[in-house]
């Protein structure tokens, strides 16, 4: 928890970086052709304010377009370097569930025998399988996959010849 809360404070904070960095850009591209424009229409006889003034204009716009790149760079960098380490945070937690979801047992079910909710029809996913080694389960069984608190269940069917048949049909 503090670490999603240290994680969403430093992107923010990153992301506020950046728009300050774009705003020096936006700012100082202003200010440099501002000055610059000051600055060629004094050289053109047409002195609105002092010569030293629209150099001074011009180049702290440059100044404020350099360091908002600087900026935009430092702000790319510290987002890859969020997500590279949020990313791997995400792999480590997610291996932890799957060694916890490992542990439970395997269950298998013949579908006759399990008891059916009254709820909504639901929309599974079959696949057709071979357990090899298994004494109970000789040929071919299509079955789906169940997820309880303490066990996987795996409810099946037997593919006899003649499903197989029909199958092929399909």
């Amino acid at each position: 928890m503090l670490k999603k809360f240290a994680f969403n404070c430093l992107r923010n904070i990153n992301a506020a970086f950046g728009m300050v960095s774009l705003t020096a850009i936006g700012l100082g591209a202003i200010a440099t052709f501002s000055g610059l424009g000051l600055l060629y229409l004094a050289r053109g006889g047409f002195p609105i304010i002092e010569k030293e003034r629209s150099e001074q204009i011009a180049s702290t716009g440059i100044g404020a377009i350099v360091l908002g790149f600087t900026g935009i760079i430092f702000a790319s960098l510290g987002g890859g370097f969020l997500s590279i380490v949020e990313e791997s945070e995400e792999t480590n937690s997610s291996r932890e569930t799957a060694k916890i979801a490992e542990k439970k047992p395997l269950v298998l079910t013949k579908y006759e025998s399990f008891e059916k909710s009254d709820c909504l029809p639901s929309i599974y996913t079959y696949t057709v399988m071979n357990f090899e080694g298994h004494s109970d389960l000789k040929g071919l069984v299509v079955c789906r996959f169940e997820e309880e608190p303490y066990r996987k269940l795996v409810l099946y069917e037997e593919l006899r010849s003649h499903h197989i048949d029909q199958g092929k049909l399909i």
